[in-house]
């Protein structure tokens, strides 16, 4: 198993043990997670990073997250469930073979863009196999940095106003409905799954713009 980890974050041992566990009792899933808790950290000290790390730290803290399993029976259902209640599963524990073969479908298709890179590997591993997520567990703790929310906007808007961002989007749409065609399937039903995933990829950034755009407005008054 392989989990991505960001170098100023901690894992929780305990959690990510649990998740191990359910993937050995469940092949048919690709990934299993837990929450992800989110805190401000000035100054941290080693005896934080200790607590955090046995799992003596996390309670009172705030899941930054929704928690959100993908495990409908079809390809298709699967990644359509992910874009429209999307959930970050950048952080769970995920079956080493299914991930490399991820990134290697990432280093193929050359998409730069780093949130289509994200929905690439989030929705790629759910036409792979089912997503775990679970609330009863800990696997994993972000610093926050209340700083990075201007910039991630601003970006954000600059990169869907971007040809890149949407050329690299059908890019994707097109290698998923790849993936989820079967041999036996007609042409005119491919073409049908292809429409109904940049569907899906057009309503979940019309979400994600809807309320970028209105706190924008209020952060430069305009």
């Amino acid at each position: 198993y392989v989990m991505l980890v960001d170098n100023d974050d901690f894992i929780v041992p305990a959690g990510v043990g649990l998740s191990s566990d359910f993937l050995d009792a469940h092949p048919d899933y690709v990934s299993a997670g837990g929450l992800v808790l989110g805190m401000y950290v000035t100054g941290p000290s080693l005896s934080m990073v200790d607590n955090i790390v046995s799992g003596g730290c996390v309670s009172g803290l705030r899941s930054i997250y929704p928690v959100v399993s993908y495990d409908g029976p079809g390809s298709l259902q699967r990644v359509t469930s992910c874009l429209n209640r999307y959930a970050p599963t950048w952080y769970s524990l995920h079956r080493r073979e299914d991930l490399l073969r991820v990134f290697d479908a990432l280093v193929e298709s050359r998409i730069s863009d780093v949130g289509v890179m994200e929905l690439f590997v989030a929705t790629m591993l759910a036409a792979r196999g089912k997503q775990m997520q679970t609330a009863s567990q800990v696997n994993y703790v972000r610093q926050l940095n209340s700083s990075s929310v201007g910039v991630h906007m601003a970006d954000l808007m600059s990169r869907v106003f971007d040809g890149g961002m949407v050329s690299a989007t059908h890019r994707l749409v097109e290698m998923l409905a790849n993936v989820i065609a079967l041999d036996s399937i007609s042409d005119e039903q491919r073409q049908q799954n292809a429409q109904q995933l940049l569907d899906a990829f057009t309503d979940y950034y019309r979400r994600q713009l809807v309320p970028i755009s209105e706190a924008t407005r209020r952060r430069h008054d305009v």
